[in-house]
C-alpha cells in the first residue's frame, strides 16, 4: 500500500535565506532522506527542484519563506516553531531584508545568454541556473501561480493544482478527460514515463518474474508433499486430528505427526516448519485442519468427477445402496455404482453417504433420484439395483426398488447374495428352540470364560494351543457363528474339564461356580451335541459357500450353480442315516447317549379323550428339531434363488453359447431382444450365431493336437 506523507521542507541558500514548503509525498527515500525527523526535512534549492521533478504525486500545500535569525542552526523543532510563533509581527522586517539581500544576488548572478533547455530532467543543467529560474521550474512543475512582485508567498495567494484534485466526479463533464489527455504536462510526463519505462521496467518484470518462480516452485513442493500425506491417511482411513495442533507434541494427531516425520528428512518441509510452525490464525502455512478438509474435499472431488466421466463413457450402470451407523450413531446411506470398465472388467465405485436419509423407502427415494440429479446421472441407463433384504428396500410393492423400477422398467433388482446366503443361516438358527438354545449356549460359553482372565488363563492350559479358543458370535458376520461352532467340536472335551476345574475349585465365588456346573450340564447333554456337530457341518458348508458369493469376478451363473449346489446338499442331509451319522460323531467325543426325558403335556379337560401319538426321544428329536431346521433351510435357500433363476433364464445363454444349438440361442437371443429393444441392434440374434461358431473357432486353433 502506497504511503503519503505530509512534511515541513526547509531550504536553504547560501546559510542564509530559508523557504518551508510544506507538502505531501509518499515515502521515497531517495526524497525523503535519512536526516528526515518528526515530518521536517531539509534540502536545498537545486535539491527540492530535483525532488519535485522526480515525484509527479508531490503536492505543495503550502508555500512560505523566512529568514532565520542569529546562527544557521539546522534545528527542525526550532524552525518550525519560529515559523508558527509571532509571524505577523515579523513578517515585515523579514521582508525588507530578504529585498535588500535579494537584490545582492542578482548583482552577483551570472545570466546564462543561451537559452535552457526545456528538459528539467538533467541534473547537470540545474547548477547552471540561477535561484530566480529554479524557482520558475518550481512553480511551473508544480502549477503554482505566484504574485513575483509583491514577493507574496503566503497560503492564501497560493493556487493548487494538484493531480489528485480539481477534477470531476459525474458523468457531465466528460470533456475535461480530453482537455487533461491534450495538455503539455500530460504528454510530457506520458513521454517520460514511457522512457523510464523501457530500461527500469524490464528490471523490474524480470525480478517480478523470477520472484514470482520462486515462491510458485516454493509452495508447490510443499504442497506436493502434504497432498501426499493427506492421500495416505485417507487410504488408509485414519484420523487426521489430535488434541491439539501444536506442532512439536505428541497429541497432534496423525496429519502433524506425518508432517514431522517427513520434516526429519526433507529440508524443504523442515525449514517450511521452520519458518511457519505454530503461527496461529491468519498466516497460510496449509498446516491447519481446516486446511486438510478442504484437501480431502478437493480430492475427493476429483476422484468422483473421474468415476463419473468413466461412468458415462460405460454408459449403462447399476446402483447398489445399503444403510448402517458411523461411530457417532448416525445413521448413514452408502451410494455405490457399478459398470463395465474400457478393459471389459466390472467395477464397483464409491460414489458418496447421505447422511439423515430416515428409513422409509420414499425417503431414500427422494435422496437417490437427488444424488443421481447432482451428478448428471440419467436414471434411464440404470440397468441393475441391488440391496440387502429388508423390506423397506426389496419390498416388491412399496420397497426402494419397486420405487425405482417404476421410473425405470429396465433397473432390475439383483439382491446380494452374501446377505441372502445369511440370512438363510440366521432363519434356521431361529426356527425352533434346540437351534437358539445351542447358539444362546455359545455366547454364555464365551462369555463365562473371557469375563475373567483367570478363567482364560485355566481354559489355555487345557486347550494348550491344539485347538482353537471360543469365538463371540457377531450380529453381521456368519462366519463367526462357524468359528464358533468349530472351536467347541475340535475341544469339546477340554471346554468341559476346563469347567469342571473351575467348578471344584473352592477359591471361586459361588456364582463363578453355578455358572460352570450349568455349562458343563449343557455339555453333558445327547442334543447339544448332535446339534453342535450338525450345525459345524452346516455351517462349514455354508461359509465356504458365502466367501465365493464375495469373490468380486463372480457370474450371476456362478451363483445359480453355488445356490443349487447349497440345495442339494441339504436335501441329501434330511433323512434318517444323516441324523444318526451326527448321532454317531457325537457319541464319540462327547460320551453321551441318553436324552433328557420328555415331560408330558398336562392333558386340558375339553380336549379329546383319545391317547396322543407319543414318539421316542431319538425319533422326537429328530422330528421336532433336526427335520425343522433342514427344512426351514431348503425353504429360505428356494425362496431366495428364485430372483438369480429369473435373471439367469435371461441372460444365462450368453455365457454358454458354445454348449447350445442354434435353435435354442434364437430362442433365448429373441426373448432378451424383446426386453431391451432400445438397447440392443436388431440383427442381435444373428450376432449371438456368429459369437458361436467364433468360440468354437478359437477352440480349434487352440486344440494343440491339431497342428
Amino acid at each position: 500500500m502506497e504511503r503519503n506523507f505530509v512534511v515541513f521542507v526547509i531550504l536553504h541558500q547560501q546559510k542564509r535565506y530559508k523557504y518551508c514548503f510544506r507538502i505531501k509525498v509518499p515515502y521515497d527515500p531517495c526524497i525523503l532522506d535519512k536526516r528526515a525527523k518528526e515530518g521536517v526535512v531539509f534540502l536545498d534549492l537545486v535539491q527540492l527542484a530535483a525532488a519535485i521533478c522526480k515525484c509527479v504525486k508531490c503536492v505543495i500545500l503550502e508555500l512560505r519563506f523566512f529568514k532565520k535569525a542569529g546562527n544557521t542552526s539546522t534545528d527542525p523543532d526550532a524552525a518550525v516553531n519560529e515559523e508558527n510563533s509571532d509571524q505577523n509581527a515579523k513578517e515585515e522586517a523579514q521582508m525588507k531584508k530578504f529585498q535588500k539581500e535579494e537584490k545582492r544576488d542578482k548583482d552577483q548572478e551570472i545570466i546564462q545568454k543561451e537559452e535552457i533547455s526545456d528538459n528539467y530532467e538533467d541534473p547537470a543543467l540545474w547548477g547552471r541556473l540561477s535561484e530566480n529560474k529554479i524557482m520558475e521550474i518550481i512553480m511551473k512543475v508544480c502549477n503554482i501561480e505566484v504574485d513575483i512582485e509583491k514577493l507574496d508567498f503566503s497560503a492564501s495567494k497560493v493556487v493548487h493544482k494538484s493531480q489528485n484534485s480539481g477534477g470531476f466526479n459525474d458523468w457531465k463533464h466528460p470533456e475535461k478527460i480530453a482537455d487533461h489527455e491534450n495538455s503539455s504536462l500530460h504528454k510530457e510526463n506520458t513521454r517520460i514515463f514511457v522512457n523510464r519505462s523501457t530500461v527500469k521496467s524490464q528490471y523490474f518484470k524480470n525480478y517480478s518474474i523470477i520472484t514470482l518462480e520462486q515462491n510458485t516452485n516454493y509452495w508447490r513442493n510443499i504442497l506436493e508433499r502434504i497432498v501426499e500425506v493427506i492421500r495416505f491417511l485417507c487410504s488408509r482411513g485414519l484420523a487426521f486430528s489430535g488434541s491439539n495442533q501444536i506442532i512439536g507434541n505428541k497429541h497432534n494427531g496423525n496429519y502433524l505427526g506425518c508432517i514431522e516425520l517427513l520434516a526429519k528428512f526433507n529440508p524443504i518441509l523442515q525449514q517450511h516448519l521452520f519458518n511457519y510452525a505454530n503461527k496461529g490464525t491468519g498466516n497460510v502455512s496449509y498446516l491447519s485442519t481446516k486446511i486438510c478438509d478442504e484437501f480431502v474435499k478437493i480430492l475427493g472431488n476429483n476422484v468422483r468427477t473421474a468415476i463419473i466421466n468413466e461412468l458415462k463413457d460405460a454408459k449403462y450402470y447399476s446402483i447398489i445402496v445399503d444403510s448402517t451407523p458411523d461411530i457417532a450413531h448416525i445413521d448413514q446411506l452408502t451410494v455405490v455404482i457399478g459398470y463395465v470398465n474400457k478393459n471389459g472388467s466390472a467395477v464397483e465405485k464409491f460414489l458418496k453417504f447421505l447422511e439423515n436419509t430416515g428409513h422409509k423407502s420414499e425417503q431414500m427415494e427422494e435422496c437417490i433420484l437427488n444424488l443421481l440429479s447432482e451428478l448428471n446421472i440419467r436414471l434411464e441407463d440404470c440397468r441393475e439395483q441391488s440391496y440387502d433384504n429388508a423390506s423397506n428396500m426389496s419390498g416388491i410393492h412399496s420397497g426402494l426398488q419397486a420405487r425405482i423400477k417404476s421410473k425405470n422398467n429396465l433397473a432390475i433388482y439383483v439382491p446380494c447374495a452374501a446377505h441372502s446366503l445369511n440370512l438363510i443361516g440366521e432363519s434356521a438358527a431361529e426356527c425352533c428352540f434346540e437351534a437358539t438354545k445351542l447358539f444362546m449356549f455359545l455366547q454364555n460359553l464365551y462369555n463365562f470364560f473371557a469375563a475373567s482372565t483367570s478363567r482364560w488363563e485355566i481354559l489355555n492350559k487345557q486347550l494348550q494351543e491344539k485347538h482353537k479358543v471360543p469365538k463371540t458370535l457377531s450380529g453381521t458376520r456368519w462366519s463367526a457363528r462357524a468359528d464358533s461352532v468349530k472351536a467347541v467340536v475340535s475341544g469339546y472335551g477340554d471346554f468341559k474339564n476346563a469347567l469342571k476345574n473351575i467348578h471344584e475349585d473352592n477359591l471361586q465365588k459361588p456364582t463363578t461356580k453355578l455358572e460352570a456346573q450349568g455349562l458343563l450340564h449343557e455339555f453333558a447333554s445327547l442334543e447339544t451335541g448332535i446339534m453342535i456337530v450338525f450345525w459345524s457341518d452346516i455351517l462349514e458348508m455354508m461359509n465356504k459357500t458365502n466367501k465365493s458369493l464375495q469373490n468380486v469376478d463372480i457370474s450371476i451363473e456362478t451363483i445359480v450353480k453355488l445356490y443349487i449346489a447349497v440345495e442339494e446338499m441339504l436335501k441329501s442331509k434330511r433323512s434318517s442315516e444323516a441324523f444318526n451319522f451326527y448321532k454317531s460323531e457325537e457319541v464319540k467325543f462327547s460320551e453321551c447317549n441318553q436324552y433328557k426325558r420328555l415331560r408330558r403335556r398336562k392333558r386340558q379337560y375339553d380336549e379329546s379323550m383319545s391317547e396322543e401319538i407319543e414318539f421316542d426321544p431319538d425319533t422326537a428329536f429328530r422330528i421336532n428339531t433336526y427335520y425343522v431346521i433342514i427344512d426351514k433351510l431348503l425353504a429360505e435357500i428356494q425362496k431366495r434363488k428364485l430372483a438369480y433363476d429369473e435373471i439367469f433364464l435371461k441372460f444365462g445363454f450368453l455365457v454358454n453359447l458354445e454348449n447350445l444349438d442354434e435353435a435354442t440361442i434364437k430362442k433365448s437371443a429373441a426373448v432378451l431382444y424383446e426386453s431391451y429393444m432400445d438397447d440392443l441392434e436388431a440383427n442381435f440374434v444373428e450376432e449371438c450365431i456368429h459369437f458361436k461358431h467364433i468360440h468354437l473357432i478359437d477352440e480349434i486353433y487352440l486344440w494343440p493336437s491339431l497342428f
